[in-house]
């Protein structure tokens, strides 16, 4: 029987460690450098805390997982796989695919190896790999799974607002100028992820505006089916509480999941960014958690 596998990379956060075809996905780490002191970008706890504790004047830059390291787990897959679909964070955020695509001329052979660029980071990446592995237990052709996860990214969002844009600046995703004046001002700026780029929207002023802001942004889809809650270190936990209940309030039959800023994110956008994932319904049976 064809097989397919997963690959992604380890920004996905995902709404359930168990979920239906997790067998089926590998993950990458994602490289964080401190001057000269790199770190992996793991789940562990400490390594969030570690980029959280570091002093204003020290950034941490996120570097995409190694062309070896693509090459080295595609070797792998292939000999038991009919097809291999590569599903990785935003390109414009990570930079993740000019590798993945090189591997993949380089490991040529029978099995195909499909770049998918999701567009999206964290728990956005997460529910549409989730969607993947589910869709890859039943439909066994790949270049058909690649299909339905294309018509998947047009119905992921995700907003951030950024109390400092000074990580971004390192990043070269927002000019340092108008880093330090957001700061200086005091304004917390909203962003929404829009075809892969974060697209400027609004400014706060205050915890609650971000609340509100927060709420509207989720307010704006007809068909939710999951929402996920980003927060950052240390946690906000009553400003997080506000927004919990009212999502919950105005929502109440949509999935609400929360995740912590994992460390890819933090070196991207800070450690104190907050955020919310919505992934919108279509007509696609393949939906995490149905």
């Amino acid at each position: 029987m064809p097989s397919i596998s997963i690959v992604t990379d380890s920004a996905a956060q995902f709404s359930d460690a168990l979920y239906e075809g997790c067998e089926l996905v590998s993950s990458l780490a994602m490289q964080i450098q401190i001057g000269n002191e790199w770190l992996r970008d793991t789940p562990d706890p400490r390594t969030c805390h570690r980029l959280a504790e570091l002093p204003p004047n020290q950034l941490a830059r996120l570097h995409p997982p190694r062309l070896e390291d693509f090459v080295h787990l595609f070797s792998e897959l292939s000999p038991k796989s009919d097809s291999i679909v590569c599903i990785l964070s935003s390109d414009y955020l990570t930079n993740n695919l000019v590798n993945a695509r090189q591997a993949a001329d380089i490991v040529k052979g029978p099995t195909a190896i499909q770049i998918i660029d999701s567009l999206t980071t964290g728990p956005g990446l997460g529910l549409i790999v989730q969607a993947a592995a589910r869709a890859a237990l039943t439909e066994k052709n790949g270049a058909q799974l690649g299909r339905i996860i294309r018509g998947f990214l047009p119905h992921v969002y995700t907003a951030y607002v950024f109390p400092n844009l000074r990580p971004l600046a390192l990043h070269a995703k927002v000019d340092i100028s108008q880093a330090v004046a957001a700061e200086m001002l005091g304004l917390l700026p909203f962003y929404v992820m829009e075809g892969g780029i974060l697209a400027p929207k609004r400014k706060a002023r205050s915890a609650r505006q971000v609340v509100d802001l927060l709420h509207e942004f989720a307010e704006e889809f007809d068909q939710l089916h999951h929402l996920a809650l980003i927060q950052g270190l240390p946690p906000h936990d009553q400003d997080l509480r506000n927004l919990r209940d009212r999502l919950k309030q105005a929502f109440p039959s949509v999935a609400l999941t929360e995740h912590m800023l994992s460390a890819s994110q933090i070196a991207l956008f800070g450690a104190h960014a907050l955020g919310l994932a919505a992934m919108e319904k279509t007509h696609s049976r393949h939906y995490v958690g149905e």
